[in-house]
């Protein structure tokens, strides 16, 4: 493969790993119509698990600007990812399609913080 090829392979499958945290919220919500785990989950799935790598690799804060920058970073994603599943709980193909317009928007945010 080329280079090119390959960079385009990897950007794909990062695309549908990092997708799969708002499509998860998506469809907690609108199978089970329950708001609050459909909120819980879009909010604060990606964070917690964040917070799990960086324990597990003893990665710490690096400075006070990395540090605004990463709460920026994971406070987007957790209100778009939230209102991903919100949106998706109510049930109707218009919130649906709201929902997903949130998932395109959280997968944006999260590429905004790869470096």
């Amino acid at each position: 493969m080329t280079g090119l090829a390959l960079f385009i392979t990897g950007f794909a499958s990062a695309l549908v790993l990092a997708g799969g945290f708002p499509v998860a919220a998506i469809l907690i919500g609108w199978y089970t119509r329950n708001r609050i785990a459909a909120v819980a989950t879009g909010a604060l799935l990606f964070p917690l698990l964040m917070v799990v790598g960086m324990i597990a690799t003893g990665q710490g804060v690096q400075s006070e600007e990395w540090l605004r920058d990463a709460v920026l970073w994971h406070a987007g994603l957790a209100v778009t990812g939230g209102l991903a599943g919100l949106f998706a709980s109510y049930g109707n193909r218009r919130d649906l399609q709201i929902s997903i317009v949130f998932a395109i928007v959280w997968i944006c945010v999260f590429l905004s913080g790869i470096r």
